[in-house]
């Protein structure tokens, strides 16, 4: 009798994954191809034909309904690995199903998390959920999240891991505040949506000169650079923040591209712009009640006083008159 060998039999056995699965029939050509759950087959609804079998479902093997309040997870997996953390795969304790076992639950689970988590992975981990809960409140999407998440990972190994790979020392409260903070000021630089020092210092509560010399400190150590922001990338935020139409946001776009290069207007921040022009359009198209709240809230929206905003509306005025009322009259 020959031998089977292992290599054959377990490939001949072993079920196969839904990337095995023929798009088309190769009896017929057919790609009206429809997959039998219960028997784990492929069949070709043209001629018939049995395309794959024993196709392994890769779905969960659960159903969840609508108004299941049972409090019990069927899962029977663990979260996803972190690669930002040092601690492997661990074992994960589940709630109960009545009051006294999901008691006694929580507090092996307090147990087992105090004994597998680090002490690097317990500042990691309370570190990403702050920036997890400010993302949250200033509107950023979870791929800043995951970049400011990444550039504070290395920030902290910079800080604190010796060339042996050991800790020489852990971030004090404030520090891991500050750092979170300039991480989620470059992530959302990095990624198209900026923010100004002072949204990102009100937001966490950081001082601003703080913010600014931890944001330094990471750009030289991490090598980072910094990427050219635009008045653009602040108007259609603050006016969101205002609650404005649509209209005043393609105004204001209108003026800054007339205005920017003026004497007086060079060479200001692009936030300062950015509120002057929405000033300006607010002041030439709106009503007194809108006036009156962008006077009351634009300081608070933008951290422009609105003297400088002002100051510089005055000077915008002349020139985004002219190319506003020329519009205006092609228009008509």
């Amino acid at each position: 009798m020959n031998a089977i060998s292992t290599n054959s039999l377990s490939s001949s056995l072993a079920p196969q994954l839904n990337a095995d699965v023929p798009d088309t029939c190769k009896e017929c050509g057919s790609d009206d191809l429809v997959e039998d759950h219960a028997q784990g087959d492929v069949i070709c609804r043209n001629c018939g034909l049995v395309a794959a079998e024993r196709i392994v479902d890769l779905g969960s093997e659960w159903r969840n309904f609508e108004n299941d309040d049972s409090g019990t997870d069927p899962s029977r997996v663990g979260g996803p690995n972190n690669p930002l953390l040092e601690s492997g795969p661990s074992t994960v304790i589940g709630g109960g199903a009545v009051s006294d076992s999901r008691s006694l639950n929580a507090r092996l689970n307090r147990a087992q998390n105090r004994h597998n988590t680090s002490k690097s992975d317990r500042v990691l981990l309370d570190a990403f959920s702050l920036i997890s809960q400010y993302a949250e409140r200033s509107y950023l999407s979870q791929r800043v999240v995951d970049r400011a998440q990444e550039l504070f990972k290395l920030y902290f190994d910079h800080l604190t891991l010796n060339p042996q790979g050991g800790r020489t020392r852990y971030l004090k409260e404030h520090e891991t505040v500050s750092v979170v903070a300039a991480s989620l000021h470059w992530a959302s630089q990095i990624e198209g949506v900026p923010r100004t020092f002072k949204e990102m210092s009100s937001l966490t509560q950081v001082p601003k000169k703080t913010l600014s010399d931890t944001y330094l400190k990471m750009k030289q150590s991490l090598k980072l650079n910094q990427l050219n922001k635009s008045t653009e990338d602040f108007i259609g935020r603050f006016c969101f923040y205002l609650r404005l139409p649509h209209f005043f946001i393609s105004k204001a776009l209108q003026i800054v591209q007339v205005c920017r290069d003026v004497d007086g207007v060079y060479g200001r921040s692009y936030v300062t712009i950015a509120a002057a022009a929405i000033y300006t359009a607010c002041e030439k198209f709106g009503d007194e009640e809108l006036k009156k709240m962008v006077r009351l809230q634009l300081p608070k929206v933008s951290g422009v006083e609105i003297v400088t905003i002002v100051n510089t509306f005055k000077i915008m005025k002349p020139h985004s008159d002219k190319i506003l009322e020329s519009r205006q009259s092609n228009v008509h």
